[in-house]
């Protein structure tokens, strides 16, 4: 059967990543705070938008938040790290 230790050391090192990226995040958050309300207004924005069109522009909004949110959060959160 073997020695079943190792396999726990990954999901330990998922686990604190996991953990220490949502750190950053409130950080960011706290730092950040105009952007971030302004881009929560944006997105609520987008969904308002969505429900107007009957849900079929959420094919082209919900792509375009996710990949947006993503740039934007390593725009703030990877200077972070590199120091």
């Amino acid at each position: 059967y073997g020695d079943h230790r190792d396999l726990h050391k990954e999901y330990r090192r998922q686990r604190q990543m996991c953990i220490r990226d949502r750190i950053a995040s409130v950080q960011a958050v706290k730092v950040n705070r105009l952007q971030m309300l302004s881009w929560a207004f944006l997105i609520g924005l987008f969904l308002a938008t969505s429900l107007v069109t009957g849900l079929m522009s959420l094919l082209l909004t919900l792509p375009l938040i996710g990949h947006s949110t993503w740039h934007l959060y390593r725009l703030i959160i990877e200077p972070q790290h590199k120091t």
